[in-house]
């Protein structure tokens, strides 16, 4: 009877510990599946290039798969898989990280972009600024394009340098931010009821080839009652 104790005992580890890796096998095979949603960016009716569409599914899928290797983790059967959901767990996060980034630089590109390349006005005054961000935005439409063509999520991740290659694009592109606030603050200060408008509004007066014009729909958040100039 005893012998027959042991032996279901170890069936029963035996069958435990299958369905430790068959679990552990359904989250590797989930993260091998999942891809990023792209879809062109446009100005007007001109391709810039490919961004990401909204990633919020994506990443609920991770969560849910780190929090289903934490459950896995703590299950006594699960001892000798202890390494991999280690490594796993480390590694989701990572991407979890990664892609929190990106879609910060993503944002960050977009706005940009409709500034230093859509606006004359400030390619003429931040000419070094706006040449630095024409290099970044090649450089970024460049990876976003090779994420297109091998959209994985896992792969992406698991590029060499992913995270410090995205990190510097958040920086330089933090850097042509602050520049184009000092370079708006300074027209602010010419003119203080320029701080009455949105940056939009701003830079739209200010590219204009004629401001009396571009100036007038926005009047009424400059001046009470006044709606235009004749």
């Amino acid at each position: 009877l005893k012998d027959k104790d042991k032996v279901a005992t170890m069936v029963n580890d035996a069958r435990q510990e299958s369905d430790v890796k068959s679990k552990l096998d359904t989250i590797k095979q989930v993260l091998d599946e999942m891809k990023f949603q792209l879809a062109p960016h446009k100005r007007g009716n001109e391709d810039k290039g490919y961004k990401f569409k909204d990633v919020s599914e994506e990443m609920e899928k991770i969560k849910d798969n780190i929090q289903e290797l934490q459950n896995l983790g703590a299950n006594k059967h699960a001892k000798a898989f202890k390494l991999e959901i280690d490594d796993l767990e480390q590694e989701m996060n990572n991407m979890m990280e990664i892609i929190e980034i990106w879609v910060e630089v993503q944002k960050k590109w977009i706005y940009l972009e409709a500034i230093f390349v859509g606006s004359e006005d400030i390619r003429q005054k931040l000419v070094k600024q706006t040449q630095e961000f024409d290099e970044n935005d090649r450089k970024f439409k460049t990876l976003m394009t090779s994420v297109f063509k091998k959209p994985s999520i896992r792969f992406q991740c698991r590029e060499k340098d992913r995270k410090f290659e995205l990190k510097k694009f958040l920086t330089n592109f933090e850097a042509a931010e602050k520049s184009l606030t000092e370079h708006l603050d300074s027209k602010k200060n010419e003119f203080s009821r320029f701080y009455f408008l949105t940056e939009q509004d701003l830079l739209q007066i200010l590219g204009s080839a004629d401001p009396l014009e571009t100036l007038n729909p926005h009047l009424i958040k400059i001046y009470t009652n006044c709606k235009q100039l004749l």
